[in-house]
């Protein structure tokens, strides 16, 4: 998501150019806000998913763990729900 570029700002030391650059500068800070925030937005919800996904593989992880030392399947066995069973 990109955010425009800001024009040249304006400087003192350059009076000729300063109070062109200084009406472009300020007149494009709403867009640079606005572009800033739905940055940020984006970023925020991206964060949520990556939390959310490094979760779900965690608890992938060790379930593959528990299955490690699961027990050998069995037609003669009664197993409960959600049991372990290679």
């Amino acid at each position: 998501m990109p955010i425009t570029t800001l024009p040249t700002p304006p400087r003192r030391d350059d009076p000729t150019n300063f109070s062109l650059r200084a009406d472009n500068f300020l007149s494009a800070l709403p867009n640079f806000g606005s572009e800033a925030n739905d940055l940020a937005s984006d970023v925020n919800a991206k964060q949520i998913t990556a939390t959310t996904a490094a979760n779900n593989a965690a608890a992938s992880a060790m379930a593959a763990v528990q299955t490690a030392d699961a027990v050998i399947w069995s037609s003669e066995t009664s197993y409960t729900l959600g049991q372990n069973a290679i």
